[in-house]
């Protein structure tokens, strides 16, 4: 008899146990879950409230959709020029290319047979053309595609030259830093006004402020009149798009006091950039 009874309240005891784990457990869960959920609401309201200081529009299913409406109309309408201004530079990186001593053999290599083809053309090229750093150091995996397009553009214009008479190129520098590190950005709030939940929202790629990238350079030739013209021409009809920022003409100094033909020599400054649509 006192077995059964002991037998009984051992089953009653774990049966109220498993009870309270199980209300435990169901508790944990509910407080998680709360948590999501709240965490999901704040998600949402900081990107109402972020879309709300720059609309002035009132926030409603209609104009929600005249908004998507537009920003598919803005996405076509910048397709079409992406495909109307593509440039060699922005294709990638080729991937044997991405190799530190590759790329330092590649870049050697390059200078080299733009210096033999120069002077078959009677131009002259500076000692440095803009990479003197990269002849004696290791670039960083990161450097390369910055490297890389600089390297196109380079080539580029050095074959524009040949193809206007340029007399001489005088010095050659690029200009602005090593490619930035990608900042983690925040959610973007046209995916979570779009109904996507905040972690895959969070994990889509990072969108840049803006669509373009440039490689700018400054340089310096000496050439004729007529020379210039040409080079000025080349660079408007290249694939790549050259803009010419600011340029200075000068009668080359060394020609100042020769005669009426050297007279004509003329020394170009110029401050450019070669855009890149992504």
């Amino acid at each position: 008899m006192v077995l059964r009874r002991n037998l009984l309240s051992i089953i009653v005891i774990s049966v109220l146990a498993g009870a309270l784990l199980f209300l435990t457990i169901m508790l944990g869960l509910a407080i998680i879950k709360e948590a999501k959920t709240k965490k999901v609401i704040a998600a949402k309201s900081v990107a109402i409230d972020n879309f709300a200081k720059k609309s002035r529009m009132p926030l409603t299913e209609e104009s929600i959709s005249f908004l998507a409406d537009e920003r598919n109309k803005l996405k076509s309408a910048y397709s079409r020029l992406k495909l109307a201004l593509t440039s060699p530079l922005a294709e990638d990186v080729p991937r044997e290319s991405m190799d530190s001593l590759q790329f330092k053999e590649r870049l050697i290599q390059t200078q080299k047979k733009l210096r033999e083809e120069a002077k078959e053309f009677s131009l002259s090229l500076p000692d440095s053309l803009g990479f003197t750093k990269y002849e004696t150091e290791l670039s960083t995996r990161g450097e390369i595609p910055a490297l890389w397009r600089r390297l196109k553009v380079l080539e580029e214009l050095i074959y524009l030259m040949t193809l206007s008479e340029v007399v001489s190129l005088n010095e050659i520098s690029f200009i602005g830093d090593d490619p930035a590190k990608e900042a983690a950005q925040p959610v973007p709030a046209e995916h979570v006004l779009a109904g996507m939940p905040v972690d895959k929202a969070a994990a889509q790629p990072a969108q840049s402020e803006n669509f373009y990238d440039e490689v700018k350079v400054s340089f310096k030739i000496t050439c004729t009149y007529s020379g210039l013209i040409k080079f000025l021409y080349k660079m408007r009809a290249s694939p790549f798009i050259f803009i010419v920022d600011d340029l200075d003409i000068t009668r080359a100094k060394d020609t100042l006091d020769k005669d009426e033909a050297a007279e004509s020599m003329l020394q170009a400054n110029f401050l450019a950039k070669a855009e890149i649509i992504r």
